[in-house]
């Protein structure tokens, strides 16, 4: 049996998790336990990066069987689809996965409610957004003109849409354990299904077989979080009535705007830039692109599971037990990792794809670890601007992000080819990075000492 802590204080129960996965998680929280003090930063952190590293390689193992098993036009067509969905459903959230990190864990009695206003508006945004997508033009590019096609596409954008919610409320409620069961579970049942559904769809089969598996995903976890919020709210019934610490009115709203014009920004960096590539340069140079440009979110993710471990704890505790420690290492030894992987053997990484997905895709793999130096700075510059409630300045952060990004790509495309993509993608984590230089060089010297009081503005 796994050890149980106080969930008044926000760390996780190693029992939540199934023996067979618990050992697994368990190694990377005595990794995270080796740089630093144990706690909520260590263990939040190592249940997401489980998940991220599960869900990335069974991600490219998706991507690897598809590509045995359709053409390379069929493939990016596919990976195209999937950013688009993605592209909508990320704007459709409207950030509230981010806010509920921030918030839950200072919620209390209103974590219920938070929730479920939280999943309504998003759920109508969802539906408002495929809807006006339907109308455009890019809908038949994307889509084709099959009903069945647009059916399915239609439902999987709110369900997405729920799916991005739930690690957000997991993570805020001090459930992270359960991330890393719904994430890799999802990740093999589409990898199953796609053998299958090219029996039965082929002219739809990858994205069908890539959304399919998140009805149950979204029902089971839903399930999960109404049980477990009743006993949460039990709880914090014991502990102390009506003690929520959730900002007032108008400084809550002014944090959720601004993350609803950063879902917007950071939405349209992430997933239109497939589809970018794919209308100007065709869908088999986007089949090339398409899976270095996971590895390259995949590596995000990984430093986004630091920083949420980090914006929990200081969250609830109001003080960080010398987290500067644990988040430096952590995202360093991620950088380091992934730099030698990425530049000294891209070829190889991708040639279990083909061997034309590595002659089309080593170039710019490379440049996608040259930045990840740059992202590790970016994600502890963003931890920071979130639990200071500085959406704002991150919005704008982002904007510039996202136009080098994008500008990038699209100026040099037809002259560099793939290269131009991963030139952006270096621009765009430099950006971010030089823009938090000053913050974290300040911070290195406040947060030196064992606790440093969080700045409530």
């Amino acid at each position: 049996m796994g050890s149980r802590t106080d969930p008044a204080r926000g760390e996780l129960s190693d029992a939540a998790v199934p023996e067979r996965l618990s050992p697994w998680a368990k190694g990377l929280d005595a990794f995270s336990r080796l740089i630093g003090s144990p706690g909520e930063v260590s263990h939040t952190s190592s249940y997401l990066m489980l998940s991220t590293v599960g869900s990335s390689v069974l991600g490219l193992a998706f991507w690897a069987v598809a590509a045995r098993l359709f053409s390379a036009r069929a493939v990016g067509a596919a990976s195209a689809e999937v950013s688009t969905m993605g592209l909508l459903a990320g704007f459709a959230q409207l950030n509230f996965a981010n806010a509920y990190v921030r918030y839950l864990p200072v919620a209390e009695l209103e974590s219920g409610r938070a929730i479920r206003r939280g999943y309504a508006v998003a759920l109508v945004t969802a539906i408002v957004a495929a809807v006006i997508f339907f109308f455009t033009p890019l809908w038949r590019t994307v889509v084709g003109s099959d009903w069945v096609a647009d059916a399915v596409f239609f439902c999987a954008v709110p369900l997405w849409t729920v799916f991005i919610l739930q690690d957000g409320v997991l993570t805020g409620l001090s459930r992270a354990a359960v991330v890393p069961i719904e994430n890799i579970g999802f990740g093999a049942a589409k990898l199953a299904l796609l053998p299958l559904t090219g029996l039965i769809a082929s002219g739809n089969a990858v994205f069908l077989a890539w959304t399919l598996p998140v009805v149950p995903a979204v029902g089971l976890v839903s399930a999960f979080l109404v049980r477990n919020g009743t006993r949460r709210d039990a709880q914090a019934r014991a502990r102390r009535a009506g003690a929520s610490a959730l900002p007032a009115g108008r400084e809550l709203w002014s944090f959720l705007s601004a993350e609803c014009v950063h879902s917007l920004v950071t939405s349209a960096a992430t997933f239109l830039l497939p589809v970018i590539i794919e209308v100007r340069a065709g869908a088999v140079t986007e089949a090339h692109f398409y899976v270095p440009w996971l590895i390259y979110l995949g590596f995000n993710y990984l430093f986004s599971n630091v920083s949420s471990g980090l914006v929990v704890a200081m969250s609830r505790e109001g003080r960080a037990s010398r987290p500067p420690k644990q988040a430096l290492v952590l995202m360093a030894s991620i950088a380091t990792l992934g730099l030698v992987f990425t530049v000294l053997i891209p070829g190889p990484l991708l040639s279990v794809l083909s061997a034309a997905y590595a002659v089309g895709g080593a170039g710019v793999l490379r440049l996608v670890g040259l930045s990840l130096p740059f992202g590790a700075l970016s994600a502890l510059f963003i931890s920071y601007l979130w639990i200071e409630q500085r959406i704002w300045s991150l919005v704008a952060a982002r904007i510039a992000q996202s136009a080098v990004l994008i500008g990038v790509t699209a100026l040099f495309l037809g002259d560099l080819g793939l290269r131009a993509a991963g030139f952006g993608i270096i621009g765009e984590s430099a950006v971010l990075a030089v823009a938090g230089a000053p913050m974290l060089w300040r911070r290195r010297h406040a947060l030196s000492g064992a606790s440093v009081q969080i700045d409530q503005k």
